[in-house]
This record gives structure tokens, sequence and C-alpha cells, in this order.
């Protein structure tokens, strides 16, 4: 049964008897408050907030509906075959959004396709994404002077750490790669630290 009918028919169930037993408009008005507030919270926190990896999966999986979390867990679990089909339902979505290229690039960078790569990466608007993606794809060239240089420039640390475990990962030194990537996850919850663990499950389990 969909989880906001649920609550929906709660709030007027609360709601009931907050009427029936005569309890004060003031005190109702701050019970449903934080009844909104709680369920909110707990939309939210497998999204940003946890640091649990289990928790952020079960929450993928279970709205794989939703073309943008289909696209982040098939990506993440490396599934060909739901990667191509949560692309085609992503690009259906956002056809016309400024967030599609971050979608076209990461794709293409699945598919091995620098060269598609190359073309989304200078679609994307946004500096720090466009310079974060850019790097993956020097990575991916072997350009690693580069990609290191412009890695120092980027103003989220975590993205910083991601690069650097990538580019050391790449460059075999999986010593300095495992501590990167360990940082990274330090300052990310969330999507965002499940996404980095699973592309890095052969380095931290090793």
């Amino acid at each position: 049964m969909n989880r906001s009918f649920v609550f929906i028919v709660l709030i007027f169930l609360v709601s009931f008897i907050l009427a029936f037993f005569g309890v004060s408009v003031v005190i109702s008005f701050f019970i449903i408050i934080g009844m909104v507030a709680l369920y909110f919270f707990m939309l939210i926190s497998p999204v940003l907030l946890t640091n649990n990896i289990s928790v952020a999966e079960k929450f993928l999986k279970e709205n794989k509906s939703d073309p943008t979390y289909y696209f982040l867990y098939s990506i993440a679990n490396k599934v060909d075959k739901e990667v191509d089909e949560a692309f085609a339902k992503v690009k259906e979505k956002y056809n016309n959004s400024s967030k599609l290229p971050i979608f076209q690039t990461t794709y293409a960078l699945y598919k091995g396709d620098l060269n598609g790569a190359r073309e989304y990466v200078d679609k994307i608007n946004q500096p720090v994404y466009r310079d974060y993606y850019y790097t993956s794809i020097l990575i991916e060239e072997e350009n690693f002077y580069k990609a290191r240089s412009i890695a120092e420039t980027l103003n989220k640390k975590w993205m910083k750490d991601t690069v650097l475990g990538e580019l050391y990962k790449k460059e075999g030194n999986l010593e300095l790669a495992t501590k990167y990537v360990k940082q990274a996850l330090k300052q990310t919850r969330g999507i965002q630290k499940y996404s980095i663990y699973k592309n890095f499950t052969d380095l931290l389990e090793r």
C-alpha cells in the first residue's frame, strides 16, 4: 500500500481522535505538525541523512518506480539491462531539464563512451559538477596529472577525495586509494554515500 496514502489516513484518524476527546486546537495543531515532520524525516533520511548502506539500498529498491532512483540503483549495482532501461526513463523524465547532462555523462562513462562523456560534460551547468565529472573522464583517459590538478580545485571535499581515490586506484596505489575513499565516505550520507561505497566495493572489501 502507498506509504503517503497510509500517512494521510493516519492523519485523519488522529485528527478525529483528538477532536473526539476534546483536545485543544493548539495542542492538536502541534501534534499534527509533529507527525508531518516525523513523516518527512523518515522520507528524506535514507536519501540524505542515513549512514547505513543497507538502509539507502532498501530505499532505492523500494523506489525503483522513480527513474532517478532506478538509475542510481542500477548504476551502483552494475546491472547492465536495468541501467539501459533506467536511462531511457530518465531521458524521458528530464528531456528538457538542466539535470539531463549529468545523467548522460554518467551513462556514457558507465558504457566506456569517453567521446560521448566529453560531449555531455560540457553541457553541465554547475561548474563544480562539471569539473567533478570531467576528472572522471581524464582518469579513464589516464591523464592523471590534469585530473589531479582539477581535483585540487574542487570545493567539496568529498568530491576531491572520491576523485583522488579513483585516480590512485587507477594508478595501482591501492593503499592511498582506500585512504581517500574512506575519507569521502566519512563526509557523505544517504544515497551519495551508498553510491561511493558501491563504486569502490572491491577496494573496500579486499
